[in-house]
């Protein structure tokens, strides 16, 4: 089985810049109950543990390696 991989570069850009935000990001919720995390505020999660998840895995995710052509 695979995993699924964002393929929007444009939106992984935006995470590798917040990468070290993310480290010392809130979860929270807005003025309609919606949980979103502090850097990221146009995200919208559905629960704080998706929410708790979601920053997980992209502080803990590896730098890209960058491969000369």
């Amino acid at each position: 089985m695979s995993t699924y991989r964002r393929k929007n570069h444009t939106f992984n850009s935006r995470l590798a810049v917040r990468r070290d935000e993310l480290k010392d990001a809130t979860i929270d919720r807005d003025e309609q109950g919606r949980v979103i995390v502090s850097a990221l505020p146009y995200l919208i999660f559905p629960t704080a543990d998706s929410a708790e998840q979601f920053v997980r895995r992209v502080v803990m995710q590896r730098e890209p390696s960058r491969r000369s052509r």
